[in-house]
C-alpha cells in the first residue's frame, strides 16, 4: 500500500499480485483518493501460452462520487483489454468500454527502453465523453453529434 500527494490531492494505491503458476498470475490494484470521492479498481491476467507466446486479459473500473452532481456525466465507467504477444517484443491489443468505443493496438519494443506503437481508437458520440484511452477527454457540450476516429503512432522511450 502506498499513499501519494501530487499538487495537494492525497490519494492511496493498493496492488497485489498472485503467481498461479510458473508461467501465470493475476494482478489486482486499487486507487482511491483520501475521501473515497473516486476509485479505480483494476485487475489483470497474465499467462504464456507458447515457447515465447502470452496472453493478458483485463478489467478496469473508474467510480467518481463527485460526477453524480452533473447529469451529463457518468459516475461509473469500465473497460476490457486483452493482448496477444507473438514474441516478448511484439503484441496486438484491444480494449473495449461502456461506451462501445474499441482501440486497436500493436506495439513493439526494440530493446528494453524503445518501442513504435501504432493505434486507432473511436470515441462515438455523446455530449459528454470521458475516455481512458491514453489521457484524452473530448467535451462537446454543444455540439452532441461527434464521432471521432483516431489513428496514433507513437515512439515509447522509457528511461
Amino acid at each position: 500500500m502506498e499513499l501519494n500527494v501530487t499538487e495537494g490531492d492525497v490519494y492511496a494505491e493498493a496492488r497485489y499480485n498472485y503467481q498461479l503458476n510458473d508461467t501465470s498470475y493475476i494482478g489486482f490494484d486499487f486507487y482511491t483518493d483520501e475521501r473515497f470521492n473516486w476509485q479505480i479498481f483494476s485487475s489483470k491476467y497474465f499467462s504464456k501460452v507458447g515457447e515465447s507466446q502470452y496472453i493478458a486479459a483485463g478489467f478496469s473500473y473508474y467510480y467518481n462520487d463527485s460526477w453524480n452532481d452533473y447529469s451529463q456525466l457518468d459516475a461509473n465507467y469500465w473497460k476490457l483489454d486483452a493482448d496477444y504477444y507473438f514474441t516478448q517484443n511484439t503484441s496486438l491489443g484491444v480494449e473495449y468500454d461502456e461506451n462501445s468505443d474499441y482501440k486497436f493496438i500493436f506495439s513493439h519494443f526494440f530493446n528494453r527502453n524503445v518501442a513504435v506503437e501504432a493505434s486507432y481508437s473511436t470515441v462515438l458520440d455523446n455530449v459528454f465523453k470521458h475516455s481512458s484511452f491514453g489521457s484524452d477527454i473530448y467535451a462537446t457540450i454543444w455540439n452532441t453529434d461527434v464521432d471521432v476516429n483516431k489513428f496514433e503512432l507513437d515512439l515509447v522511450v522509457q528511461f
